[in-house]
C-alpha cells in the first residue's frame, strides 16, 4: 500500500490558548522545540523580548514556569499524530459507506 505524500505545508492546531495563556515560552525553557506560529484571530497579544525576559527572570521564576509549561511535540510526533488522525478519518469514512451499502442492499 502506497502512503500518500504529505503536502509541503500542513497547518495543525497544536494547542489553543485561553485568556492569560502564553505562547513560545517553551522555546526559552526547553531545547529543540519545533517552529510554530501563533494565529491570534484578532485577539490582543503582548509580545516580550526573549533576551530581556531571560535577563530579568530569576531561576525560581524559570523553574516555576517549567512546572507550568510543557514542551511541544517534536515534528516527528506531530507528523505521526497527523497520519494517525488521517488514517482514522479514512477508516471512519470507509466503514460508514460500507454500513450504508449493506443497509441499502
Amino acid at each position: 500500500m502506497n502512503k500518500v505524500q504529505l503536502p509541503p505545508v500542513v497547518h495543525l492546531i497544536v494547542r489553543k490558548l485561553t485568556k492569560g495563556g502564553s505562547f513560545a515560552l517553551e522555546s526559552i525553557l526547553y531545547t529543540d522545540q519545533p517552529q510554530l506560529s501563533l494565529v491570534s484571530n484578532g485577539a490582543e497579544c503582548l509580545m516580550l523580548n526573549k533576551k530581556l525576559f531571560l535577563e530579568n527572570s530569576s531561576e525560581y521564576c524559570l523553574d516555576w514556569l517549567r512546572q507550568k509549561e510543557y514542551p511541544y511535540p517534536t515534528d516527528e510526533e506531530l507528523k505521526g499524530q497527523y497520519w494517525r488522525l488521517r488514517a482514522w478519518k479514512a477508516y471512519q469514512t470507509r466503514l460508514l459507506k460500507q454500513i450504508c451499502n449493506e443497509m441499502q442492499g
